[in-house]
């Protein structure tokens, strides 16, 4: 009889150990279907992240080509800007070292530009008319202000800027220049 008993402790805790082994079985069922859905979870965030990483790129690269478009738009406005301003610039004559009348405020500046022409550059002044003079800003302490002198006529700008350098080139005061923008 004790045989029998022992076959039935036996059995007994091999039941108690096969419950044992089916509650951790459950557990790790649970534990694995929690990883799945987790798993599942996860998947569906990359999917939506890769979703809008694409949004994004496509964004991104709409900006870039219409910035672009703007870096090239700039370059030829500052190119048509520049040939605008040359064209415009082009009758000029910047006259320096010149100097300024005791009045400045009354000063006639044609004047002072046609007397400096018919002495200096030796060129009858009367001859060529302006559309325009005055003289800039101050430059610096002492000097005097430049004259810019816009000139009718093409051929007088040439005739002018060749009579400057051949007269005084050998001077240090005056002198006459193109204007031309930066």
């Amino acid at each position: 009889m004790n045989s029998k008993l022992a076959k039935l402790d036996m059995l007994d805790d091999l039941c108690s150990r096969m419950a044992s082994i089916e509650s951790h079985f459950n557990i790790v069922k649970t534990e694995i279907k929690d990883i799945r859905y987790d798993l599942k979870q996860q998947s569906e965030r990359i999917t939506n992240g890769e979703y809008h990483y694409n949004i994004v790129e496509s964004r991104v690269c709409g900006i870039e080509a219409g910035n672009e478009k703007l870096q090239n738009e700039n370059f030829e406005l500052k190119e048509n800007l520049l040939k605008m301003q040359t064209h415009s610039m082009k009758y000029n004559l910047i006259f320096s070292g010149i100097k300024e009348s005791n009045e400045r405020q009354n000063e006639k500046v044609e004047d002072t530009i046609k007397e400096f022409i018919s002495n200096e550059l030796k060129i009858d002044s009367e001859a060529i008319p302006f559309q325009n003079v005055h003289r800039q800003e101050q430059r610096g302490v002492g000097k005097p202000r430049n004259i810019i002198a816009k000139l009718v006529k093409y051929s007088d700008h040439k005739m002018k800027r060749s009579a400057a350098y051949e007269n005084l080139k050998n001077k240090k005061r005056g002198g006459g220049f193109s204007t031309i923008p930066r």
